[in-house]
């Protein structure tokens, strides 16, 4: 769960080969590479290393990385 203020670009990179990302807007407006995000959507992504998040507005973010495979 992170803050961000209006403006800021985050990089993220995955921790752990073979894991996805579920992120979900609780307040404000982000941006994940092309994909704009508002208030209350989810996201996924997977099969990637690394993405850029932006805040395009004071946001409150939860972000979850998750396994893709069971064991």
């Amino acid at each position: 769960l992170a803050n961000f203020d209006k403006g800021v670009t985050k990089e993220y990179d995955v921790k752990k080969k073979g894991n996805g990302v579920y992120l979900f807007v609780i307040r404000g407006k982000a941006k994940v590479s092309t994909q704009t995000l508002n208030e209350r959507d989810g996201y996924g992504i997977w099969d990637i290393g690394s993405f850029t998040l932006e805040a395009l507005e004071d946001s409150e973010i939860l972000l979850m990385e998750v396994p893709m495979e069971l064991p």
